[in-house]
């Protein structure tokens, strides 16, 4: 079900939900909003099960060393 408010309404959006209501003519008031950077949160993570992979050998590539 989709809902199509009409009047004023206050919430909280992601910016890409306004770019589309504000394609279809809506009128938008930035009141404050969250700045968000791109990081490699998980980049160590990869890298270390990645390198372990990388020279094991047979079937030792399939087991999970964490464990």
């Amino acid at each position: 079900m989709t809902i199509h408010p009409t009047g004023k309404f206050t919430g909280i959006y992601f910016s890409e939900e306004l770019k589309a209501v504000k394609a279809q003519g809506y009128k938008i008031k930035l009141i404050s909003g969250y700045e968000f950077s791109k990081t490699n949160l998980f980049q160590r993570y990869i890298e270390h099960f990645y390198n372990i992979k990388k020279i094991a050998k047979g079937a030792e590539r399939f087991i999970p060393n964490y464990i």
